[in-house]
């Protein structure tokens, strides 16, 4: 009995306590006890048994154990902004403390998300990391709304982001200096409006981004590092335009092959897209560059099969025909399509051009006029 009575003095004394703690305190101290956490540990191993990737699970798994924890600590944008920044510089990026901190911050970024939701909130999530270092920031994050990571040095930041079905509005990294920035981003029924990212040097960027899931507009700029865009777009994911400007390092691109439901692709100062088909998929592929003026985009870059949502019941021979058909029904047609799609992508590349120089709500403002200019273009094909 005597114990049981301590027992109680000392829960009331740390509830007492933790009254008396500023959210920033409790979101700190929380951390603390998370990262020794075995079965987050476990997760921040790269591969299960089977091979299955784990880390993709850490925000997941902390969404269903945590959220109680939190459920009576009201935290807004700034004490999330300044947790991150209390916890960067710290560990480095094998450390598997430092994966489940980055995932930690994505769990809060979510929860503050769902919250905002509930209230008919938005939350646009901007922090400005001052060339900080925080590897994994953010990595598994599911659900949020807008996010812009802007002026940090990481491993892996934004990796594994919305996955397993959850959504975004829009994700954005500008000014990142590390590896395997947005990689895998979007996979397993994950849905995005918008990819943004602009002045990356590291390797990998974007790499095997969006499997089995859809996101309408991709916009890369100014990347600098192996493999940027590297097999984009894989498992049957449906991508409306994929947009790159200035992008060197090798292997950019790599793997956007016709089997990929890309909308558009366009290309300036990039390296070339490498395409892997074989069989009957590359006499498709022929066929399509036999009739490339009528179904290739011609300013600058070099397209892959017009595989927009319109078309995607149809196949390769059918696009043809129909337009072929249209084509020597009205002469004037194709080149009233031409001037107008050549027109379309001066000024997808005039939007770019802004967005290299641009702060960061300029850059974001810019980057959604993309995908209106996509529809534009594939309005055009379906006339």
């Amino acid at each position: 009995m005597m114990f049981e009575n301590l027992k109680g003095i000392e829960k009331g004394r740390e509830e007492k306590e933790k009254q008396n703690m500023s959210s920033l305190e409790i979101l700190l101290e929380l951390s603390d006890k998370v990262i020794g956490d075995k079965a987050y540990l476990e997760l921040t191993n790269a591969y299960s048994n089977s091979g299955t990737e784990k880390l993709k699970m850490l925000c997941p798994t902390m969404w269903e154990n945590l959220q109680d924890k939190l459920k009576d600590v009201e935290y807004n944008e700034d004490d999330l902004k300044n947790f991150i920044m209390a916890r960067a510089n710290i560990y480095n990026s094998f450390d598997p403390e430092q994966k489940i901190l980055g995932a930690y911050a994505g769990f809060l970024l979510q929860l503050l998300t769902h919250r905002n939701k509930e209230k008919g909130e938005r939350t646009t999530f901007y922090i400005d990391g001052k060339k900080n270092k925080f590897d994994y920031l953010f990595c598994s994050a599911q659900d949020i709304d807008e996010l812009i990571v802007d002026n940090f040095r990481g491993t892996g930041i934004c990796s594994y982001i919305i996955n397993e079905e959850s959504k975004a509005n829009m994700i954005a990294c500008m000014n990142i200096t590390g590896g395997y920035t947005l990689f895998k981003a979007g996979t397993n029924g994950g849905k995005i409006n918008l990819l943004v990212c602009k002045n990356i040097k590291g390797e990998r960027t974007m790499c095997h981004a969006v499997y089995q899931s859809h996101v309408n507009a991709i916009t890369a700029i100014n990347i600098d590092g192996y493999a940027a865009l590297d097999n984009v777009g894989g498992g049957n994911s449906h991508i409306g335009a994929v947009v790159g400007d200035n992008i060197k390092g090798g292997r950019e691109f790599f793997g956007m092959d016709d089997k990929r439901y890309i909308g558009m692709i366009l290309k300036k100062d990039c390296g070339k897209i490498k395409v892997r088909l074989s069989g009957k998929e590359m006499e498709m592929y022929r066929l399509a560059r036999k009739n490339s003026r009528i179904i290739k985009y011609s300013y600058k870059m070099k397209s892959l099969i017009e595989r927009a949502e319109t078309y995607e019941e149809e196949s390769t021979e059918k696009i043809v025909e129909t337009l072929s058909k249209k084509f020597s029904a009205e002469p004037h047609l194709k080149t009233k399509i031409v001037n107008e799609r050549k027109k379309i992508v001066r000024e997808i590349f005039s939007i770019t051009e802004k967005m290299k120089n641009a702060e960061w709500e300029d850059t974001i403002k810019y980057a959604k006029q993309i995908h209106p200019k996509y529809l534009e273009i594939k309005g055009l094909l379906a006339i």
